[in-house]
């Protein structure tokens, strides 16, 4: 009996310490995926382009990190999960290598899209693997969390640009694949959970997800976010596009933080 006790207590730290490593790697997509407002002017500077342009990596990282999504959850399904988020992180701490080593903006802007399609097999793996490891009473809980650190990610990762860039902006996705390698060893030591509510994950979320959006409240929940969440990202671009030219990185990157933590809030 003392055994089992036991053997169900390393269990439960096991599955603490994989939920930790889950909310981390749920915030880097949002920490790394914003760090260009605060970096565009000395990104400009080094590679002679426009501050127009160097948003642009923006549209580079987020168009293929959307479109990915749509596949990886089910690749997960069939693959497992572990496998999907170890290649997914495998192909961004590429996309974060070639960013801190670009010569030249077309090599910064392909940086970008390989990252965007390594988090693509990350992001919705991470939410179906919360939900594989976690009392289905705990689920909504767990995905109140995860939106929070991505609101809070979004802010933290214009402060910490704006603190770094005086050692070069290269410095900043040193720093991202720094967190991504490390994040490839913590999911190597926890390696693979008992799963409590077998048959859910990704298949019972788009079970759940079905049902939900033939509600027409649910419609509009849905619609009122994507309207507000693009609306927060659109401000904070064009306020950043804005300060560029007058303000300094670091405060344009407090700035920013002001508005991740109001997001996380939210």
């Amino acid at each position: 009996m003392g055994k089992l006790a036991e053997k169900g207590e390393i269990q439960t730290k096991k599955k603490n310490f994989l939920e930790i490593v889950i909310y981390i790697l749920f915030g880097l997509g949002p920490l790394t995926g914003n760090v260009i407002q605060v970096l565009q002017r000395a990104i400009s500077e080094d590679f002679n382009v426009t501050n127009d342009q160097v948003l642009f990596s923006i549209t580079a990282f987020m168009v293929p990190f959307a479109l990915i999504q749509l596949i990886s959850g089910a690749i997960s399904d069939s693959k497992g999960r572990f496998p999907v988020i170890i290649g997914g992180l495998v192909i961004f701490n590429t996309g974060m290598l070639i960013s801190m080593l670009s010569i030249s903006f077309e090599m910064f802007i392909i940086s970008n899209v390989i990252a965007g399609i390594g988090f693509g097999f990350v992001n919705p793996v991470l939410i179906a693997l919360i939900s594989d490891i976690s009392r289905k009473a705990d689920i909504p809980k767990k995905m109140g969390y995860l939106g929070a650190i991505a609101n809070l990610m979004v802010g933290i990762g214009p402060f910490i640009a704006g603190q770094m860039v005086i050692l070069g902006w290269e410095s900043v996705y040193i720093l991202f694949f720094s967190i991504g390698i490390l994040s490839l060893f913590l999911l190597f030591f926890v390696k693979r959970p008992p799963q409590e509510n077998l048959g859910g994950g990704m298949r019972q979320l788009i079970s759940d997800i079905s049902l939900e959006i033939k509600r027409p409240s649910i419609i509009l929940l849905i619609s009122s976010s994507f309207l507000i969440s693009h609306t927060f990202l659109a401000i904070n671009i064009w306020t950043s596009r804005a300060l560029s030219e007058a303000f300094s990185e670091t405060i344009i990157g407090n700035l920013l933080l002001i508005s991740g933590l109001i997001g996380a809030i939210a």
